[in-house]
């Protein structure tokens, strides 16, 4: 138990997810790269690399999941405080707790449920129907990434929650 506590407290969670969120940021920057440069060889060139739209929807799910243990570390998520206000600190310290472990479990579930996809396409082989035929695994490995890391950074928060070591 106090080996968790440790661990809970000594932040590590919080870097990694800020580490992933820089890894967001730069897939961002590359999937605007790869359009505009699409954009330019349309106009200029008058032909397209026939990869930028596929690249940029897979890069955008990247970006999304990836930033979302950054949002979940520092407490940037969205609050709907409607309910929540009107309660006493106790029973909104309760609602709190209980939403944390709702959270946690639908993390942990749709981890479990993308690794499946992953493993799946990989096992069946599956490739993407367009000009270049990319294993869909590949783009696909960003969905479990994403989502092992908001649920570890949501298991940290829920224990930092219940310990009363919310930041």
């Amino acid at each position: 138990m106090n080996a968790l506590r440790r661990f809970a407290k000594s932040r590590a969670v919080d870097r990694m997810s800020h580490w992933v969120s820089v890894g967001s940021a730069l897939m961002l920057m590359l999937m605007m790269g790869l359009i505009v440069f699409e954009v330019c060889l349309r106009e200029i060139g008058g032909t397209s690399t026939k990869i930028a739209h596929d690249f940029s929807g897979y890069m955008l799910v990247a970006v999304a999941l990836w930033s979302a243990a950054e949002v979940m570390s520092g407490g940037k998520h969205i609050n709907v405080t409607v309910v929540t206000d009107r309660l006493r600190p106790r029973a909104r310290g309760v609602l709190w707790r209980i939403g944390h472990v709702l959270t946690l479990v639908l993390s942990a579930v749709l981890f479990y449920s993308s690794a499946l996809l992953v493993v799946r396409s990989l096992a069946n082989g599956t490739v993407t129907g367009g000009l270049y035929q990319i294993p869909v695994f590949i783009p696909q490995l960003a969905i479990p990434i994403g989502f092992f890391f908001l649920m570890l950074q949501l298991f940290v928060n829920t224990l930092r929650l219940f310990w009363g070591d919310e930041r």
